[in-house]
């Protein structure tokens, strides 16, 4: 998980970018434009590429803009990011927007001799 809760010095495609470091991604989803808060006008390519899986070298271009992710209404999209082993999302939580992530792919606990 990152806080991304900094000014202006980055992009939004580098916190994504910065967040990820090495890890491979599969696919990006744009899930919306915005949350229902702003008007799109940071979304170049309009709704082409919303809700279709697409490769990090197409999102980037649309996803790199300059946004606030520090206190205050979300300043990006909405996006899931699909790597081999997490899916991350954005969380905003009082006002802080933050890319955080769940395991894609759950692993296998051993439950002893509890039956499900």
């Amino acid at each position: 998980m990152v806080r991304v809760s900094h000014p202006i010095t980055r992009t939004f495609a580098e916190d994504i970018e910065q967040e990820l470091g090495e890890e491979l991604l599969d696919a990006i989803v744009v899930i919306s434009e915005f949350d229902g808060y702003h008007f799109d006008q940071k979304f170049v390519p309009g709704n082409k590429i919303a809700g279709r899986p697409l490769p990090w070298i197409v999102a980037r271009e649309a996803l790199n803009y300059e946004y606030r992710g520090g206190f205050g209404a979300q300043d990006c999209h909405n996006i899931n990011i699909f790597t081999p082993d997490k899916v991350y999302y954005i969380h905003e939580y009082d006002g802080s927007t933050s890319l955080y992530y769940v395991p894609r792919n759950p692993p296998r606990h051993d439950l002893g001799d509890l039956e499900c």
